[in-house]
Parts: structure tokens; sequence; C-alpha cells
């Protein structure tokens, strides 16, 4: 109860005009905070609709090689398989996609929950 008195005292010791610009200031302050919070929310999920659109995974065909059909991960470059079979490796590559695109919708599902 006593500091509720106080909080009282101390808001008539102040003059209005400071009252208002200090609830002024404590609400730009917040509005500030929910701008860059949607802003950073609207590039995560820009981010991962773009992981769920474009293919994480591409096959490369290499007439040059002995394993002419290569499985390369798009964000790393890094060849996964090397395959002679088009069909295995088409059926491999939509594999991966598929599996990557899962996770990622799964990733995305945690992340709206937070």
């Amino acid at each position: 109860m006593n500091q509720k008195f106080r909080f009282i005292a101390d808001l008539a010791t102040a003059s209005p005009e400071d009252i208002l610009l200090s609830n002024q200031i404590k609400y730009s302050l917040i509005a500030k905070q929910l701008d860059e919070h949607y802003k950073l929310r609207g590039e995560l999920s820009s981010s991962w609709q773009r992981f769920l659109t474009k293919p994480e995974f591409v096959l490369i065909i290499d007439e040059n090689d002995d394993h002419k059909y290569k499985i390369r991960s798009e964000t790393d470059r890094i060849e996964l398989v090397k395959l002679n079979d088009k069909e295995i490796a088409e059926n491999v590559l939509i594999l991966l996609n598929l599996a990557f695109r899962e996770g990622a919708k799964s990733i995305m599902n945690i992340l709206k929950v937070l």
C-alpha cells in the first residue's frame, strides 16, 4: 500500500507534461520493438517459404564422368550421390527433396508455436 502512495505522490510532484512525455517515450519504444519483431518474423517466414518452394537438391548430368548422374545440394554445393542410372537418380532426387521439405515444414511449425 505504501508503494501505491509513493507512486501517486511521485506522479503528483511531476508535471503533466513530463508524465505525458514519459508515456509517449515508452509507447515509441514498444512500437519500435514490435516493428523489429514483425520485420524479423517476416524475413524468417520468407526464407522458409523459399526453402519450401525451391528444390534443395538438383540433378547434374556429366557426360564425361563414369557416374554421369550427380545429385548436388544447392546451399552448400556438395555432391551427395554419383549414380549411373537416370531413373534411380531421379527417384533419389525426389526423395531427398521431399525429406528436406518435410523437415523444413516441421521446423516452421515448431517456430510458429514459439
